[in-house]
Order: structure tokens, then sequence, then C-alpha cells
């Protein structure tokens, strides 16, 4: 039930947004991101058995998984500008995938290992993304196609690659399959070891 609409109750909205204002400008602290708000990180390490090739799942708590790159992945790690991003892997167009109705059809069926797109970068090197998780595919992200920037710039936002659906029975087996945030930092301390 909504509070009725008195100068009362307007004066205590504007002191309670002037608090949170100073509250945030006076510190070093930010209120929470989206991402941070409402998704779940997950991480796949090495993806394919390729050192260092990780990648985060955003996992929202209506099973709706995002796949983006993890700031490990060699791109983000090691600032390598992305300048193609393709999603024509093996005999799959992955720009092909129609999705319609509320039991998604037409969505390709994807396994953990399979490949979602090889982004091309500046110095030439080539990095397949895979999936990381198994589900349906709802949808690529055809903005990189024409600004692959957005990787590099946003890759928990704008530069996320796809979106996935995992199966409902299988949805918990398969992010408990994953990386939480104290595990990847551990796998992180451990490759950093290993090179010292």
């Amino acid at each position: 039930m909504a509070l009725p609409c008195t100068p009362a109750t307007r004066k205590s909205e504007e002191d309670f947004s002037q608090d949170l204002i100073q509250k945030y400008e006076s510190s070093d602290e930010r209120p929470p991101t989206v991402v941070d708000r409402y998704f779940k990180k997950k991480y796949g390490v090495s993806m394919q058995k390729k050192e260092g090739e990780d990648i985060c799942i955003l996992i929202h708590s209506n099973r709706i998984c995002i796949v983006t790159l993890a700031p490990s992945h060699p791109i983000l790690e090691k600032k390598k500008k992305v300048t193609g991003v393709n999603f024509n892997v093996g005999k799959v167009n992955r720009l092909d995938n129609k999705v319609s109705g509320k039991g998604k059809r037409g969505a390709q069926w994807l396994g953990p290992s399979s490949t979602l797109c090889s982004l091309s970068c500046e110095d030439g090197s080539i990095y397949d993304v895979c999936s990381g998780i198994k589900g349906q595919l709802i949808e690529v992200n055809e903005a990189l196609i024409h600004s692959p920037h957005l990787i590099n710039e946003e890759p928990l936002n704008t530069g996320y690659i796809g979106i996935l659906l995992p199966p409902l029975k299988e949805h918990q087996q398969e992010t408990e399959r994953l990386l939480t945030e104290d595990q990847y930092q551990e796998v992180l301390r451990e490759r950093q070891s290993a090179c010292t």
C-alpha cells in the first residue's frame, strides 16, 4: 500500500533522496550495478582446455544465463583490441538461431564446450568463445558484428556474447559445475604463483 501524497511524505522522500546522494558523494562507495544486484557471477576457466580463456556466466533468478568474457580472459587482461566477431562456427551460423514461443522453439541446443563465436584481435590472435553451460541458445549479441569494441569496453553489459537457457531439470547441476567468485579468485592466485 502506497503512502498518501502529502507535503510531509514528499518532504520525507526528498530527505531520503538527499541522504542517499550525500552518502555516495561523500565516500568511495558506489551503489551496486544492475549486474551485481540481479545476477550471480559464475566462472568457467580454461575453456576448451586453453589456459586462461575464461568466461563469466551471469545467472539470473529466472535461469537465464548471459555468457561474457571473464576479466582474466587474455582479451581483457592484456587489453587486446577486438576487431571482428564471427558467429559462423563450423557448419552452424549462430545468427540463424530463431527462437519463438514459450517453449523456445527453434533454439539451437548447446553443450558446455559448444563454440558461440570467434573473436579476432588487432594483433592477429583469434579466440573461440564457448557457451560454458548446456542449454538453449536464446540469442547472440548481434551488435558485436558492427561494434566489436563493446567486448573491451563493456564486457558485462553491452559486450555480452550470448544468452542461454539451461534445461529446468539440469539448471542447478549445470550452474554448480561452474566456479563461484571465491573459487575463481583462488584459481587466479594459483596461476599467479605458478608464473613466479
